[in-house]
């Protein structure tokens, strides 16, 4: 007798149970596309140095570990991500250098508009990409219309592992002194800027 009423009892908490999942509803489980970061949360571009604008405080060594690892502080900076970028304007471009197979159409900021919104003081500029290669520039010879801060090429987002997650591209021709050779000058994979008074 004891064991039926234990059954009777496992029987109506096993009743209560399921009527209590019904009640909340189907459950599904979220989508990769849901799990994703909004857009306008990832940071792809930081910006330091002689910058009049600024929205974030100092380098934060747990935050930041890939830019303290890589050996970079900073006081404040600005945070740009691939929204904020293209807040900035997207301009097309098409691009074809030496040692590409095919024309390249990239669409992103020009990239004096990147220095302008973070009101840039300085005269030299320096782009770090992820592998830690990085290029100087006067900010005088990056004024052109065609020299642009690509966020996507041929009509898809630039990725980390690709050319992204920021690439700065221009014609030949169009930087003074830069090696117009193959991919001279332009820097792919780039997530650090930093402007300086040289």
């Amino acid at each position: 007798m004891a064991r039926l009423i234990q059954s009777i009892r496992n029987a109506a908490v096993l009743i209560a149970v399921v009527a209590g999942l019904t009640a909340c509803g189907p459950t599904t489980p979220p989508t990769a596309e849901a799990a994703l970061a909004p857009e306008d949360k990832v940071v792809v571009l930081t910006v330091t140095g002689a910058i009049g604008n600024s929205n974030r405080g100092p380098l934060d060594e747990n935050r930041d570990a890939f830019l303290g690892h890589r050996g970079i502080k900073f006081d404040r900076a600005y945070e740009f991500t691939r929204a904020s970028l293209a807040a900035l304007g997207e301009h097309e471009l098409k691009v074809q250098r030496s040692n590409w197979p095919a024309p390249v159409v990239v669409r992103g900021p020009i990239f004096r508009d990147v220095l302008a919104a973070v009101k840039a003081e300085g005269n030299t500029v320096a782009l770090q990409a992820l592998d830690g290669y990085t290029a100087k520039f006067p900010v005088a010879a990056l004024q052109d219309d065609a020299v642009i801060l690509a966020i996507e090429a041929d009509g898809a987002p630039l990725s980390i592992g690709g050319r992204g997650p920021t690439w700065l591209v221009f014609p030949t021709g169009v930087v003074p002194g830069s090696d117009d050779d193959g991919d001279g000058g332009l820097v792919w994979s780039a997530y650090y800027l930093e402007v300086t008074k040289e």
